[in-house]
């Protein structure tokens, strides 16, 4: 039988591998079964994280140009890894999310973060295709996908499962990550987008539920598991 000590080394292994591995699918669905563990056992942050050691960092997501939803969905992600975040921008050559926090959650919420994108981009292009087969228009469908009304879609489904462990735990951003942002990024705007008004109820459930799975998985870099 397994002690406490053996769950607790078994999620430092995995946010380890999360956070120093090549091969980004493995190290995603690491950081994701590690966030699961922490939850299911109730472990506390003061078990796995010396934080009067821990450096914090500033990680940048993959570039992104457009793609307005990326910012729910680094939202969704930030508050389970105990991270805040900013925008960072260049002028017609797109964006970056940084995420701010400790260096093993940053990594994890970055490298959660990059995987997810690129599923979602291309999950709804799919449903997009489709749509004009059906319809002979795919106007507002990507929209409803990713981020239906602005809390559903593909992002919703995300972050329903990211709370019910964030919420488990009790997952909170230290104060020292709040105390950097403020000293640090405090002439930051909050960035908000909106949605698509062509709203389809059928496709943001689509989104919804792909999302959803994306997390319960925890094998998002395997596209014949997920939406392939």
């Amino acid at each position: 039988m397994k002690t406490r000590e053996d769950i607790i080394a078994r999620i430092r292994k995995l946010l380890a591998l999360a956070g120093d591995n090549p091969n980004v699918a493995e190290a995603t669905a690491a950081a994701l079964k590690a966030q699961a563990l922490i939850a299911e056992f109730d472990v506390e942050k003061f078990e796995l994280y010396d934080e009067q050691n821990e450096e914090i960092v500033e990680i940048e997501s993959v570039r992104y140009k457009g793609e307005s939803w990326a910012w729910y969905l680094a939202s969704a992600i930030a508050d389970n890894f105990r991270c805040r975040i900013y925008r960072w921008s260049w002028t017609g050559a797109g964006h970056v999310v940084k995420f701010v926090g400790y260096d093993a959650d940053a990594e994890a919420a970055a490298l959660v973060f990059n995987r997810l994108f690129a599923l979602g981009k291309r999950l709804a292009d799919r449903e997009a295709r489709e749509a004009r087969k059906l319809y002979g228009t795919a106007r507002g469908v990507k929209g409803a996908f990713l981020i239906g009304d602005g809390t559903g879609g593909f992002v919703g489904g995300i972050r329903r499962e990211l709370e019910k462990q964030c919420q488990a735990l009790m997952l909170v951003v230290p104060q020292s990550v709040n105390d950097y942002m403020e000293t640090e990024h405090n002439d930051l705007r909050t960035f908000s987008v909106r949605a698509s008004t062509n709203m389809d109820r059928i496709t943001s459930e689509h989104g919804f539920n792909a999302g959803r799975d994306a997390v319960r998985s925890a094998r998002i870099g395997e596209q014949k598991k997920i939406g392939a």
